[in-house]
């Protein structure tokens, strides 16, 4: 839409021809020369009377006349000398009418002005539209080229991870299952102890007994932390020369990948949603005390935050379980449930490959490479990161239904977290901790009798027991939320 037209303190905006009085202030069109003198010569009627001729009780709204500048206005309309004062204007005005047609003729100067004010505008209106098209088409057309660019950059990232042996499925695939914390099914005897320490590799073998030494609070402890190692290091050594590194394992820390932004891609995705056609990204970082890996992701169909359910990865090759939390796009509904579960594998060289369940998409795959970025210290969005995930459960659900049909919920408390311990000051029964953690692993470690599921199965009802879940969860609380770091 064009500006409004001016000349000779006239305007016209395409529908109306008005002046100014105090420019921005008060605009008025032209009033109609017969309501304009009824304005002019109206009088009190006086109250309204019954029957019996008495004031009646109900009675029709005071007359309220005009302000001052709408009569200023019409002076201006109709060719007369511009009066300040209301009644001083009404006078001129009124001596102005035919005493005998009781009309006021507009002069035809100020006609004219109207008639090539609204050719102005017309002409002004026009060229808009046209300038509106063209950058609306130069817009459209920047819109497709990112867009392209954007599928460009996903089907090249596709090509290269298929050249190195990583192809993902581009339609759904099973449904995902927690995997479980290791430890051993069967007791490992001190023969195959030995047998296993020998077979490891020197490098690791030194690495394991620096930090068995150094970190066991008592001898007793000792051999059990051993076995634990040993079967963490097997498993290692197996990926590493499944990966052809002759078992030299590459630590994720030495290569950053566990911090930083990720360009994500899925072709399921992109070929059923056309919001993941858009960039998807996945921005992540091991928290303060090295507990967690947290990530924040949009993957056009969901966005929100990411919280694994353990420690982070260290090797390359390793694969990290996360619960997700976020909201379907175009909604304001949040997802928060069990069944929300992620798996990202690190390829190392800044590459992962993942595997994601959501409840408006089902499982499918996805890959990503990271973005070179300096300089940003992306440890520090834990604390958003997790604010966020804690304020996304059964209670946050409920007070946003309530409010939208107009209701009131109360919120409960929000309390500040911090990132930079496993537990909250004073929030140990809250959400755990984790010597609690290091505590049940040795319970189990103990309980070597029982099948894996069911030894899953304990841990998780002792982590509810202990009131380590979400506590904001409500009936849907996790025991995932042990501890948020």
């Amino acid at each position: 839409m064009a500006p409004p037209v001016s000349r000779d303190g006239f305007f016209h905006s395409g529908n109306s021809f008005y002046v100014e009085i105090y420019p921005g202030c008060h605009r008025h069109p032209r009033c109609d020369s017969t309501s304009l003198y009824g304005l002019l010569t109206w009088t009190d009627p006086g109250p309204v009377l019954t029957k019996t001729g008495k004031i009646a009780k109900r009675q029709p709204d005071t007359y309220k006349d005009n302000p001052r500048h709408f009569y200023e206005a019409q002076c201006i309309h109709y060719g007369l000398k511009q009066y300040k004062t209301r009644e001083v204007a009404k006078r001129h005005l009124l001596a102005a009418f035919d005493p005998v047609t009781k009309m006021l003729e507009v002069p035809p100067r100020i006609l004219e002005i109207e008639k090539v004010l609204k050719k102005e505008y017309k002409i002004a209106s026009e060229a808009e539209k046209k300038k509106y098209q063209v950058e609306k088409r130069h817009n459209e057309g920047r819109v497709m080229q990112e867009r392209n660019k954007k599928v460009e950059e996903g089907d090249a990232m596709l090509k290269e991870f298929e050249t190195a042996g990583i192809v993902i499925s581009k339609g759904q695939v099973s449904n995902m299952k927690r995997s479980g914390r290791l430890h051993p099914n069967k007791p490992i005897s001190d023969a195959q102890l030995r047998m296993d320490l020998a077979a490891l590799p020197e490098p690791q073998f030194r690495t394991m007994i620096d930090t068995l030494v150094f970190d066991a609070l008592e001898a007793s402890l000792f051999k059990k932390a051993v076995i634990k190692e040993v079967i963490a290091l097997k498993e290692q050594v197996a990926k590493a020369s499944a990966a052809g590194t002759k078992g030299k394992l590459k630590l994720l820390s030495d290569m950053g990948d566990t911090y930083g932004e990720y360009i994500m891609t899925a072709p399921y995705l992109r070929e059923q949603w056309s919001s993941a056609m858009d960039q998807m990204t996945l921005k992540m970082s091991v928290s303060p005390g090295q507990s967690h890996l947290w990530a924040s992701f949009d993957f056009g169909i969901h966005s929100g935050i990411m919280r694994s359910y353990g420690r982070p990865p260290k090797y390359v090759g390793d694969t990290v379980e996360l619960h997700w939390k976020g909201q379907q796009s175009g909604t304001s509904e949040t997802s928060f449930g069990d069944s929300n579960m992620v798996s990202i594998t690190f390829l190392g060289d800044g590459r992962i490959r993942g595997k994601m369940c959501a409840p408006a998409a089902g499982t499918f795959e996805l890959i990503g490479k990271k973005r070179p970025k300096s300089n940003i210290a992306w440890v520090k969005n834990v604390d958003s990161w997790k604010s966020e995930y804690r304020g996304i459960n059964e209670r946050s659900y409920e007070a946003a239904n309530r409010a939208r049909w107009g209701g009131w919920y109360d919120p409960g408390d929000e309390r500040q977290q911090t990132p930079n311990s496993d537990t909250d000051p004073n929030e140990a029964d809250l959400y755990g901790s984790e010597e609690e953690d290091e505590s049940e692993e040795e319970s189990e470690d103990e309980d070597e009798s029982e099948d894996e599921d069911e030894s899953e199965d304990e841990d998780e009802s002792d982590d509810n027991e202990d009131g380590r879940g979400d506590q904001d969860d409500g009936g849907h609380g996790e025991s995932h939320d042990a501890s948020d770091n």
